[in-house]
């Protein structure tokens, strides 16, 4: 189990910064970026 948490808390950091990159091409909705995140920690907590 620990030893898949670093992976997951490498993907989510690659995600923040894929995110960061599409906000500058194309800014998305404040509740979108609500939704994923919300998604993403409660996909860690599994």
């Amino acid at each position: 189990m620990q030893d898949n948490s670093q992976p997951i808390r490498e993907n989510k950091v690659n995600r923040e910064k894929e995110l960061a990159k599409n906000e500058r091409a194309r800014p998305l909705p404040f509740f979108m970026q609500r939704i994923i995140s919300y998604h993403v920690e409660s996909f860690m907590l599994l």
